[in-house]
């Protein structure tokens, strides 16, 4: 969370906080941002799907959201697929996966 409030804080494509949300210039659209940090959602325990992330302690990794996202399902879609996810969950997987991923590949 941190990296996006230091993104929106930049300028870069984005006119700051608005209370909760970010304001996107080039479109002008409101995108929620996290209220909940994704470390209170995203889990690792070595008895659940052999110690990968999951979201809540639940059977369904971060790994599972993101490919459902990869492959073109929209949020409202893995909602109703999945009724004991919240929309919260899936932000945290994405934000994990994004502070997760090395700013830089080796050579």
């Amino acid at each position: 969370m941190a990296g996006l409030a230091l993104w929106a804080a930049s300028g870069r494509g984005c006119s700051g906080f608005r209370g909760s949300k970010l304001t996107s210039r080039p479109l002008g659209r409101t995108i929620p941002v996290m209220d909940t940090p994704w470390r209170e959602r995203i889990t690792v325990n070595p008895n659940v799907r052999n110690g990968q992330p999951t979201l809540r302690g639940m059977r369904i990794t971060v790994k599972d959201v993101l490919g459902f996202l990869a492959a073109g399902m929209a949020i409202d879609d893995i909602l109703r697929e999945y009724p004991y996810l919240e929309r919260a969950d899936v932000y945290a997987a994405l934000a994990y996966a994004a502070e997760t991923v090395p700013d830089s590949v080796p050579a």
